[in-house]
């Protein structure tokens, strides 16, 4: 139930635009009840250890599975894999020991097919599983023998200007970050700068299956871009909406600039805050070298990075850089929050998670893999994608061991 990012579209806007950077003043960490809470403790949670349990792709082991790009993945509640590959447009269901039990769905735009290769999926009550296909805007909910049970067709935002993000909670509430607003609220902070750095605000909504509308829960900043004469394009070390639905209701969110997180109830309200004890990260000589360097496309043709590096010697730097790289919401009510690296574009052989409960406390700290994106994630497992140096994915899930 964690949204698969996707990156940034480049956007273009007419005219002679520019914009000043949205500035916000730092909220105060609160607890539920209205009151100041504690920041973290400086030393060390205990540490939880990750067992590896179950891969599932070609080359690895007995398996003949051979995924092209996995955009989807969740585990049931009777501990079935549910893939959802975005080359194939099919999901494959496996068992805990990664016996292949299933497939539906094929390319095209009749009930059970797929388009996109953005979807959310999850699996309710019932063992249902809901999947919204972002190619059609429609969500298509089967049952536990893959069984197509129903279709709805969702308005997409207008003038979204984003690839789309979106997640589940455990009832089957679906979220959106919407950039539907993004341009216009960059527009209105351009003044008469003609280059600069800047964001603008967008939305976190939840369908409303009632009134058949999207519903807005909280507005946050946009992801940090680079302008110059109406064209926008990834800034050096660009702050971003962090954010994932809680199963309850609700969802996380924070900003990658600073270590404070938010648990906004199905009302909007702030239910709690958590503030970590990491501090802003000076962007070093070191991260300035690695980022017009382009150490971080490691993988791709000489010829882009060459490319890319070119462009990267044209833009200004920060002071600093965002604290936090991504979070995921646990089954549990909590979130999970991956710190940023000390050094930017650092090889690293494992990555420090921290691991919140519901309330909001730091209960664990976890590691895992570099090359494995957590997908879902709770207080006795992680489903996730490894991918090789190739470039080939494969689902991975490791036990949770509790120290």
């Amino acid at each position: 139930m964690t949204p698969l990012r996707a990156g940034v579209l480049l956007v273009l806007l007419s005219g002679a635009a520019a914009a000043a950077s949205a500035c916000r003043q730092e909220e105060q960490s609160v607890g539920a009840d209205g009151a100041a809470a504690p920041a973290a403790p400086t030393d060390h949670p205990p540490t939880w250890r990750l067992r590896e349990a179950l891969v599932i792709g070609t080359a690895v082991g007995d398996s003949v599975e051979e995924f092209g790009r996995i955009a989807g993945l969740t585990l049931g509640s009777d501990d079935q894999v549910y893939v959802y590959d975005g080359h194939a447009k099919r999901v494959s269901t496996f068992s805990r020991d990664g016996t292949l039990l299933r497939r539906v769905g094929t390319k095209g735009e009749g009930p059970g097919e797929f388009a996109g290769i953005i979807v959310a999926m999850s699996h309710g009550p019932g063992d249902t599983l809901r999947i919204f296909d972002a190619g059609l805007w429609r969500e298509t909910v089967f049952d536990s023998s893959g069984r197509v049970l129903g279709t709805t067709n969702l308005p997409p935002p207008p003038g979204m200007g984003q690839m789309p993000e979106l997640d589940y909670d455990a009832v089957g509430r679906l979220y959106h970050l919407n950039y539907a607003g993004f341009a216009e609220s960059l527009r209105s902070s351009f003044g008469r700068r003609l280059q600069g750095t800047g964001r603008g605000e967008v939305t976190i909504d939840v369908w409303d299956r009632e009134g058949g509308s999207w519903e807005t829960l909280v507005e946050v900043p946009s992801i940090e871009v680079y302008f110059e004469g109406g064209a926008l394009q990834d800034a050096p070390f660009a702050a971003q909406p962090l954010w994932a639905a809680v199963p309850s209701g609700g969802v996380w969110y924070g900003d990658s600039r600073d270590y404070l997180l938010s648990r906004v109830s199905l009302h909007g309200a702030v239910v709690n805050r958590f503030r970590g004890a990491r501090g802003p990260l000076v962007v070093s000589a070191r991260d300035r070298d690695a980022y017009r360097r382009a150490v971080d496309l490691e993988g791709s043709s000489l010829e882009w990075r060459q490319r890319v590096a070119g462009d990267r010697e044209e833009l200004p730097m920060p002071t600093h850089r965002p604290v936090l790289d991504a979070i995921r919401g646990a089954t549990d009510g909590g979130v999970w929050i991956r710190l940023a690296p000390a050094a930017w574009g650092a090889r690293r052989d494992t990555v420090a998670w921290h691991v919140l409960s519901s309330d909001g406390e730091l209960v664990a700290e976890a590691r895992l893999p570099g090359n494995v994106d957590p997908v879902e994630v709770g207080d006795r497992f992680v489903l996730g994608i490894r991918t090789t140096p190739l470039g080939v994915e494969h689902v991975v899930l490791f036990d949770v061991e509790r120290s």
